[in-house]
């Protein structure tokens, strides 16, 4: 008896689609190979790394992480003065944007300060959360613009989001966005547009970067115009190009004239120092090898990638959790702010490539996207340990302000995580928010003699209304 050869045809279901000049397999058979299972995470995938991006805004939110750094200083100001509260003039609208809740809130008669310090806290989240994981849903079915999301998440996001205050975030994940909507859609349908019109007019006063992105995204959407057939949509196209340009001179202006000169110096000092984080090259070296699966099918190199991937993410937790650093997650936050732009940057590359035809192969595999859940998963970890380390500091603090202990504001100036979690000028803020009812206790270091909010002496604001519903800390038994 002869063994019956299987005839070849035109096509195979492979990595989600059909291929010519292989041997047909049925969809029943190709779900059954390891090779055609990748392409069922398409979905799933980007459903847990947006899931990744809520549960770390829950938590942060929950556990009040927001008023880290300048959240306090902010909310405090917000409070006392039932209005706005800008630091910078080239910033105003991320503080609109970020503050009109809680300021809604305050003339809807809201006074409870836990309500109002967590709606602060998801206001400032809310942009970067449904930026970031908006662009990942629109790119999930391309392996490449995909990985270059993934990219900006665990370079930016993950590394910055304990200073989820400062209004870079709103500038980053809108430029992200705005990019994926430009080049990655083309910005064909007017409802696309129209949201790359309102993104370019929350850019003009965000941040200074700005001044980078500014030009790249106007190009692109001049560059649109010649493919959109309605007059309105090439109108409404060189509307947000003009807006992108006029968000570029300001962000100009802002580096012309500083509002800080130390703050801008810090930042231009991180870049220089970008080579010496190796936290972060090392994770950026993961998402790297992680989405250079998309160029092979063998199962043997796609298990060494797996490997590759593995091994730098282990090494970033375990330099992550020496306690010698004292940094919260993979390095100092503020240095990160600047870190992340060159890496933002080449990830809009890499975006801008992806639509060339060279790489019409690869957008279809999808062979990546568990490997890229690795130091996405990774991250979150660290980020979740930050929280419950910012718990027990929180906790520290409010034991010194409700207990009428001598002392107990110097022995928690010496504690470890108030040397993390706090500045000296953040400890009166911090104070006033903590501290129960009708006490006048601030905690404040001695030592320190620069810039402070306000004169803990006789400048506090008075915060006592919001504190009749409860405050931050538990009473103190």
């Amino acid at each position: 008896m002869t063994r019956p050869t299987q005839q070849p045809c035109l096509l195979r279901y492979d990595y989600g689609r059909a291929r010519p000049g292989h041997l047909c397999l049925s969809r029943s058979q190709a779900r059954k190979s390891w090779i055609a299972c990748w392409s069922r995470y398409d979905t799933l995938v980007p459903a847990i790394l947006i899931g990744c991006l809520l549960i770390s805004a829950a938590v942060h939110v929950l556990f009040h992480a927001g008023l880290y750094i300048d959240g306090s200083n902010y909310l405090v100001h917000l409070l006392a003065s039932r209005n706005y509260f800008h630091a910078s003039p080239y910033r105003i609208n991320a503080t609109y944007l970020t503050q009109f809740p809680v300021i809604l809130a305050l003339h809807s008669g809201v006074r409870s300060l836990p309500v109002l310090t967590m709606l602060y806290g998801a206001s400032l989240f809310a942009v970067p959360v449904v930026c970031l994981g908006g662009a990942i849903w629109i790119c999930r079915r391309d392996a490449l613009a995909f990985a270059a999301g993934i990219m900006v998440i665990v370079t930016y996001f993950f590394t910055t989001n304990f200073l989820i205050i400062g209004e870079f975030h709103v500038q980053y994940s809108t430029f992200w966005l705005s990019a994926v909507l430009i080049f990655y859609l083309g910005a064909r349908s007017i409802l696309q547009i129209v949201l790359v019109l309102l993104l370019a007019a929350l850019s003009v006063r965000s941040y200074e970067i700005s001044l980078l992105t500014g030009p790249a995204l106007a190009a692109g959407c001049v560059w649109r115009t010649r493919n959109q057939d309605r007059i309105s949509g090439r109108l409404l196209l060189w509307m947000a190009a003009a807006l992108f340009l006029l968000g570029a001179h300001v962000g100009l202006q802002g580096l012309l004239y500083p509002r800080d000169n130390n703050n801008t110096h810090s930042f231009e000092f991180a870049l220089v120092q970008l080579f010496k984080n190796r936290n972060l090259l090392l994770l950026a070296g993961a998402v790297l090898f992680a989405s250079s699966a998309v160029f092979f099918r063998r199962r043997a190199a796609l298990l060494s990638l797996a490997a590759i991937t593995s091994g730098l993410t282990l090494s970033v937790m375990v330099r992550a959790l020496e306690p010698h650093l004292g940094d919260i997650g993979i390095g100092p936050q503020i240095r990160q702010r600047a870190q992340a732009v060159p890496f933002l940057l080449g990830a809009f590359c890499i975006l801008v490539l992806t639509r060339w035809d060279l790489f019409r192969y690869c957008r279809d595999r999808r062979t990546s996207y568990p490997l890229l859940l690795i130091p996405v998963l990774a991250m979150l970890v660290l980020d979740l340990r930050s929280i419950s380390e910012w718990r027990v500091h929180m906790a520290s603090m409010c034991e010194a302000l409700w207990n009428d202990i001598p002392r107990a504001g110097s022995v928690f100036l010496d504690e470890q995580l108030t040397q993390r979690f706090s500045s000296s000028w953040m400890l009166p803020t911090m104070s006033v928010l903590l501290r129960p009812a009708g006490s006048d206790r601030i905690i404040f270091d001695p030592a320190y003699h620069g810039w402070q909010p306000f004169d803990p002496a006789t400048q506090v604001p008075d915060i006592e209304a919001f504190k009749r519903e409860g405050g931050l800390c538990p009473p103190v038994q």
